[in-house]
């Protein structure tokens, strides 16, 4: 009998695995190529995972009690199935690395400046092997705590930006191009494949299969805003020239302390 996990669960997870990344090191490469108009690649990213979901959800839906995997099976035997799990485990290797990679630099940059690398490596291991021992619902049920985590920050975010921010440093509006802009929301993309792709492999697991595909939009519209709040405050707050900066270093793996950024002006 397969695990079930609810669709808040689902939801849940999809939040929490494009998170950390989006708002941190994808932001980055957002700001270096667009500037202020990186709050709208992201909005186009989000629209864009949208459309992911629902095509994933219509694929899986068609046999609702297989995985991509077990689909690709049935339909092309298991030479072919072995290479989509190949492909699979290929992207999430390189995945985990970004993900831990934003991972290390918030705890070692700020609140542990002195550990070693391999300290970071080994948490995030045991935090793996956690997950993988006690299965997916016990993942969805730390992964709705993640959410109200998520749902904290941002409010203690936009409580300590208001007073700073001004609307008019978001203007103009697709000054590096309307092609551009899309174009960069490639970046975030990436961030959205990791969600759609995780949701393929356990939307079999999840509850009540006429919302899967209602869960998987709401899931990355929530997601989309919960990330899109930051560089539109960023942009406000710092202005998008000082944003660029302070996240373009963050992208390219550097230490970004604001006296980085404040010796840069």
């Amino acid at each position: 009998m397969r695990v079930q996990i609810s669709n808040g669960m689902f939801m849940a997870i999809i939040i929490n695995m494009v998170y950390a990344k989006a708002i941190g090191i994808t932001q980055g490469s957002l700001a270096r190529e667009v500037g202020n108009d990186m709050w709208i690649s992201t909005i186009f990213s989000t629209l864009q995972g949208i459309m992911m979901i629902v095509f994933v959800t219509y694929v899986i839906k068609r046999t609702p009690k297989m995985d991509i995997f077990e689909q690709s099976e049935l339909l092309l035997g298991k030479i072919f199935s072995k290479i989509i799990a190949l492909f699979f485990f290929i992207f999430f290797l390189f995945a985990f690395g970004g993900v831990s990679a934003t991972f290390v630099y918030h705890l070692k940059d700020f609140f542990l400046p002195d550990a070693p690398l391999v300290l970071f490596i080994i948490a995030a291991f045991i935090m793996g092997v956690y997950g993988i021992f006690f299965g997916l619902e016990v993942i969805g049920r730390m992964a709705l705590i993640g959410v109200f985590s998520i749902i904290a920050l941002n409010v203690l975010i936009i409580l300590g930006s208001l007073s700073e921010f001004r609307v008019e440093e978001l203007e103009p509006i697709f000054e590096s191009g309307f092609l551009s802009t899309l174009w960069a929301s490639r970046h975030n993309d990436t961030d959205w494949l990791m969600a759609t792709m995780m949701a393929a492999i356990i939307l079999p697991h999840v509850g009540k299969q006429e919302s899967w595909g209602k869960s998987g939009i709401v899931g990355i519209g929530l997601g989309g805003l919960f990330v899109v709040l930051w560089p539109i405050l960023q942009t406000g707050v710092l202005t998008s020239e000082v944003s660029s900066i302070f996240r373009g270093l963050y992208a390219d793996g550097k230490k970004c302390s604001y006296w980085l950024v404040s010796t840069s002006l």
